[in-house]
């Protein structure tokens, strides 16, 4: 009686299933199988063995048969030996099972959390009640060691040790020494005399450990990160002429300890090439003229991979326009080695012209269907639009109950000339209940309770019902929108509010008022990104003061006017907005002109006109610049004396010129306290810091310089009055608080009797 073993079977089959002489001398005799028996179980059952077993008594068995039970009993898993006997006519299957997982312990991991460990074990097969196997557990280590090695960490350590326990269990221990990051000590570029290794390093995303390198990981070493850097260094180049540009070799060599990385990279610049001529061949769908118009390329100038791909990209998009989805624009260089020049070509071949079947919707679980579908401006039906298809997107992204939009273009399978559109939403929380504390430096603390929808009932009518109280004031509003009224895009708002005031903000001149109104609006769309509004506002408005606290100049605004006075108000304005996100946004303008006149028809008589400005440019990659400009003017009509002192325009805080306080700019009273005028100009200019870590959908980093002033008159105007300030910004829009501002502001021509502060936030909501 012989034992078969796989790692035999080839050899030993013959043997172990004959009368037990050697293979080689005893010619293979099969025998027809009476019964099984299997031995070795300790915690398996027998039919655990036999679910393996493809044979049945009466079979006969030979060497083939063999080697195929031999190979399904190791392939389960389940057993580390197996053999196979015969006593007489008995298949006998002798195993011994694997050792099944008690318990794990690991030890020294604190950059990779034990829940990690244990999720990453478990989908490699290895959990506590499962069969061990030994193989597995060297591989989980390896990779385990490439984690760390991909995280900087080169000088990591992992020691697995297994404990045998009875009833055949183990315990595993996983002792991970992480070490130290290692971090690159220097990069060094060689063969490069056209640009110096500063300017190379600045385009790349890895950096020698510095300074600068104390926040984030751009000194820790990666092999993509490496060859995402070389492609930077050869478009930075490609992109200034230098057409043949190549990387000859990198290398990477790690300091003994394991503990500092150093990085070589060779290169060869060649010549650099201009361009010679310009021209366009194949179908060009649209005039020559509109397309030559797309070409930013000039004959002289130098040649730029990224200036040609641009262009072609232009051409695409208009080609997209006139319903070609997929065409396709090459720029192709034709090189003249003798005189360094490129003749460029762009070969446009538009393919074939798409019509779009469907416009699909998709991640809407709160809003109706037709709720997104009226934002959209490509058309089933119609010809494909590439740029109707890009502003849909936009238009669905700037809903405030939206988070994000992808969009993607399909063709219909089984057409040439179909596609489907399909947009993916998603949908932020568009309901809030809110009762909580807030603070703003110019009107102190804020409590505040708010019920808010602006998608009621998916409708994405906005419906809010507020109370605020701040140490100045308390209000009462509630106010209903609806975005389309009408199916012309006709928008109507109807508000309500009552308000009492003791003064306008902390350092304004002191008055008490009790105002309520109502106020009717509507928005017209004049084109897909201008807009007209209308509305007319009806407020009762009483004023209290005091010969002892109240200034001079309100205390003769109410003997010339009285102290309780009904308004009606007619308002109207002019908006042009592009941008592509109603908040933190990115790209895009928003102009706005608004005219506000207080009628005969009641008390009080006066105009206000304001001018707004706010403009996004993108400056390089992520990096983003803002230039904002406030005016406002008013001024009384007919038999009043002067602008409300309620009107009055203010300036001062982290909504106007930063670094001073809240309200505190302009003329003063005669207890020094700001009194408002009837002229107000306010420049803000702002860098949109690209930051890790932080979604720039909900937050943003600024360094900023602002100015402005307020003046009685618009003729007291002088741009040597003005006040400017800069620092540094930070706004975070949450969900519970709203939105989030901080400044630390240095002003930077303050006055002696200016207020002014280095630090100012606000949080909650403030009116």
């Amino acid at each position: 009686m012989r034992h078969l073993r796989p790692r035999r079977a080839a050899v030993l089959v013959t043997a172990a299933l004959t009368f037990g002489l050697p293979a080689s001398s005893q010619a293979f005799e099969p025998f027809r199988i009476q019964g099984f028996e299997v031995r070795g179980l300790e915690r398996l059952e027998p039919g655990r063995v036999y679910r393996y077993v493809e044979l049945a008594p009466g079979d006969l068995v030979g060497q083939a048969q063999a080697q195929d039970l031999l190979h399904d009993l190791y392939a389960s898993g389940l057993f580390s030996d197996v053999s196979l006997l015969r006593e007489n006519g008995t298949l006998i299957i002798q195993v011994a099972e694997r050792p099944t997982i008690a318990e794990f312990e690991i030890s020294g991991n604190e950059e990779i959390p034990t829940e990690d460990l244990l999720d990453g074990l478990r989908q490699a097969g290895l959990a506590e009640g499962r069969v061990f196997d030994r193989s597995l557990l060297d591989q989980v280590a390896q990779e385990l060691q490439r984690q760390y090695f991909a995280g900087g960490r080169y000088s990591v350590a992992i020691d697995t040790s297994v404990t045998e326990l009875d009833d055949n269990r183990v315990d595993i221990a996983i002792n991970i020494d992480e070490g130290e990051v290692t971090k690159i000590a220097d990069i060094n570029i060689v063969g490069n005399t056209v640009f110096s290794d500063d300017e190379l390093r600045e385009v790349m995303t890895l950096r020698p450990s510095s300074w600068r390198t104390l926040i984030g990981s751009r000194d820790r070493y990666s092999q993509p990160a490496l060859a995402g850097d070389i492609e930077a260094i050869t478009s930075y180049y490609q992109n200034r002429g230098y057409l043949n540009f190549n990387i000859d070799s990198t290398q990477v060599t790690l300091s003994p300890d394991r503990e500092k990385i150093y990085v070589t990279i060779n290169v060869e610049e060649g010549e650099r090439y201009a361009v010679d001529e310009v021209d366009i061949a194949g179908e060009l769908i649209v005039p020559e003229a509109e397309v030559r118009a797309l070409i930013s390329v000039d004959p002289g100038s130098t040649f730029s991979r990224e200036q040609a791909q641009e262009t072609a990209n232009r051409i695409s998009e208009r080609l997209g326009d006139e319903g070609y989805a997929f065409a396709e624009v090459t720029p192709v260089p034709e090189v003249d080695e003798e005189f360094k020049t490129v003749d460029l070509t762009f070969v446009v071949e538009p393919g074939r012209r798409y019509y779009v079947r469907r416009m699909n919707i998709g991640g809407n679980y709160r809003t109706k269907d037709e709720v997104f579908r009226r934002e959209l401006r490509q058309f089933e039906g119609g010809y494909f639009s590439s740029s109707a298809v890009a502003r849909s997107r936009t238009r669905l992204a700037r809903l405030p109950y939206v988070e994000d939009v992808q969009v993607e273009t399909v063709p219909v399978p089984g057409t040439d000339d179909m596609v489907d559109v399909n947009y993916e939403i998603v949908e932020r929380s568009s309901g809030s209940f809110q009762v909580g504390v807030g603070y703003s430096s110019g009107q102190g603390a804020l409590f505040n309770t708010a019920v808010t929808q602006t998608n009621f009932l998916g409708t994405g009518n906005r419906v809010s019902v507020e109370f605020i109280r701040s140490e100045f004031a308390q209000s009462y509003s509630a106010a209903l929108t609806e975005p389309y009224w009408t199916n012309t895009g006709i928008s109507r708002t109807i508000s309500a509010f009552y308000r009492e005031t003791d003064s306008l903000t902390n350092v304004s001149s002191r008055f008490n008022s009790d105002s309520y109104g109502l106020a009717y609006g509507l928005g017209l769309p004049l084109s897909e990104f201008d807009r007209v509004r209308f509305g007319t506002t009806y407020r009762f408005t009483e004023l209290r003061t005091s010969e002892d606290r109240t200034p001079d100049q309100i205390l003769q605004f109410v003997e010339d006017n009285g102290d309780e006075f009904d308004t009606v108000g007619l308002e109207s304005g002019w908006i042009r907005d592009t941008r592509d996100r109603l908040l933190f946004a990115s790209r895009g303008y928003l102009s706005r002109i608004g005219a506000e006149v207080a009628v005969p028809l009641a008390d009080l008589e006066f105009y206000k006109l304001n001018y707004q400005y706010l403009q996004y440019v993108p400056i390089f990659g992520s990096l983003i610049g803002s230039v904002g400009l406030d005016v406002g003017y008013g001024e009384a009509l007919g038999g009043t004396s002067d602008l409300p002192p309620y009107e009055k325009y203010f300036g001062g805080g982290i909504n106007s010129v930063r670094g001073y306080q809240t309200a505190s700019l302009g003329p003063e009273d005669e207890f020094g306290n700001p009194i408002g005028g009837n002229f107000e100009f306010t420049l803000q200019s702002e860098l949109l810091l690209p930051t890790p870590f932080i979604d720039a959908r909900n937050q943003r980093v600024v360094l900023f310089v602002d100015a402005g002033n307020i003046f009685e008159e618009p003729g007291d105007f002088d741009a040597g009055e003005l006040r400017a300030a800069t620092g540094i910004g930070y706004e975070w829009f949450t969900p519970i608080l709203g939105l989030l501002k901080f400044a630390i502001a240095y002003p930077l021509n303050d006055e002696d009797d200016d207020d002014t502060e280095l630090f100012a936030f606000t949080f909650g909501t403030s009116f």
